[in-house]
């Protein structure tokens, strides 16, 4: 075909894409940045714009409010640690296997000094800006916490494991992952992390969670 022939498949994306592409990611970034040393309040879309290298009308293009953008912020520090949703690969590792995968990921996530700073600024900010709060827990606790149930509710569904609730169960094995890990790493306590480490103690924290709700034939 001739003149405008549809984009074919591997086709790189035209320039004005990329460059669109490029800014949202620069203001992503400025902004998670900003959010993180100086808190959501004292940060302004104008201070975002000029830390992107952007202009503020560039800011609104892409993000309508502060709201939207801290939420997007948060969404996106969510997706890199959980890239593919875990219910497409309920079936292609054993349980346990599945529970180690994303029990890593959950812990680098939540170990992580991003991650650390942002419950300092929250916790700082609980009272005065409860949106901001109820904001963060939309895109990153609520999240996590159906992504890590939905494999649970299906193991307990074809019987591998006796999980009557699967919210109980999901919330148990995030209280099994976190331990005292999580609190040391908020409170500064907590020195390098390694993958190790992690390992370690998400295979004991899978062990743990697989006691208690074990086969449902076993019990």
């Amino acid at each position: 075909m001739q003149g405008n022939a549809p984009s074919q498949i591997g086709e790189k994306p035209r320039r004005g894409r990329r460059r669109s592409h490029d800014k949202a990611r620069a203001i992503l970034e400025a902004a998670a940045g900003l959010f993180l040393s100086q808190g959501f309040e004292r940060t302004s879309m104008d201070d975002i714009a000029a830390a992107a290298g952007v202009s503020k009308q560039t800011v609104y293009g892409h993000y309508k409010s502060k709201e939207g953008l801290f939420r997007a912020v948060i969404a996106d520090r969510v997706s890199a640690y959980f890239p593919q949703h875990p219910i497409r690969h309920a079936h292609a590792q054993p349980l346990a296997e599945m529970l180690e995968t994303m029990g890593r990921q959950y812990m680098r996530l939540i170990l992580s000094a991003e991650a650390a700073a942002m419950f300092r600024i929250l916790a700082a900010n609980a009272s005065s800006h409860p949106k901001m709060v109820a904001l963060f827990f939309e895109e990153g606790p609520a999240r996590l916490m159906q992504a890590i149930e939905e494999p649970i509710r299906r193991a307990a569904k074809t019987g591998l494991i006796d999980c009557p609730d699967p919210a109980e169960g999901c919330a148990t094995f995030c209280t099994l992952l976190r331990g005292d890990l999580f609190l040391q790493a908020v409170l500064g306590l907590l020195g390098p992390v390694d993958e190790a480490l992690i390992t370690d103690h998400v295979a004991r924290s899978v062990r743990q969670f697989l006691a208690i709700y074990p086969p449902r034939t076993a019990r």
